[in-house]
């Protein structure tokens, strides 16, 4: 489309811009809560829709052998997405820092940008790591990996089961969401082809 209208191509990477005044945010969280860059994973697992939403309990498992490899982990998301986290939180074994609708989209993508690795559903955060090149494994149940997935699938991993009735138009699953039933193991074996098997 540049092309067409006269304006050279510059590649085909998103971009993220952060202010002066979100880095700071992020740093401010970081201070207060002892996180370390590098040393932290973010965990998103919201999502506008519930048919598009992994199952909280498994995203609390794969929390819990994160953190069990030394790795604090973050709860991110919006306002919203706070009861979803709490459950989150509620379910895990290992504690965690609950960052729900405690930063704004800029802030959050600050903290984003020092963390290790992202796991979340399909959602725009998934979008916020390719563009600021973070580690992440994308959950997809009702939509379209062919469609969604961020371009580099070597930084950025895909788990989806397959089902034929993807991509969903449902808010909420009619049929019990049998495209969320990806295993914890599968998720895990994406995290490790990122931060490599733990010793």
């Amino acid at each position: 489309l540049l092309e067409f209208i006269g304006i050279p191509a510059r590649g085909e990477e998103l971009e993220f811009p952060i202010t002066a005044e979100e880095w700071r945010g992020a740093a401010a969280l970081r201070l207060r809560f002892g996180l370390q860059p590098g040393r932290y994973v973010c965990v998103h697992p919201g999502g506008r829709a519930p048919a598009r939403r992994w199952r909280i309990e498994r995203f609390a498992h794969v929390a819990d052998r994160l953190a069990a490899r030394g790795l604090r982990i973050v709860l991110t998301g919006m306002r919203d997405e706070a009861p979803i986290t709490e459950a989150v939180k509620r379910t895990m074994l290992c504690s965690c820092i609950d960052l729900a609708g405690r930063a704004q989209s800029g802030t959050l993508a600050a903290l984003l940008a020092g963390a290790r690795l992202l796991v979340c559903n399909d959602t725009g955060v998934s979008h916020v790591a390719a563009a600021l090149r973070v580690p992440s494994v994308v959950i997809f149940t009702g939509s379209s990996p062919a469609r969604w997935a961020p371009a580099d699938r070597a930084r950025h991993r895909v788990v989806a089961v397959e089902v034929p009735c993807r991509p969903c138009t449902h808010w909420r699953c009619p049929i019990g969401q049998p495209c969320a039933e990806a295993s914890v193991d599968a998720v895990m074996r994406e995290i490790d082809a990122l931060l490599g098997a733990p010793a």
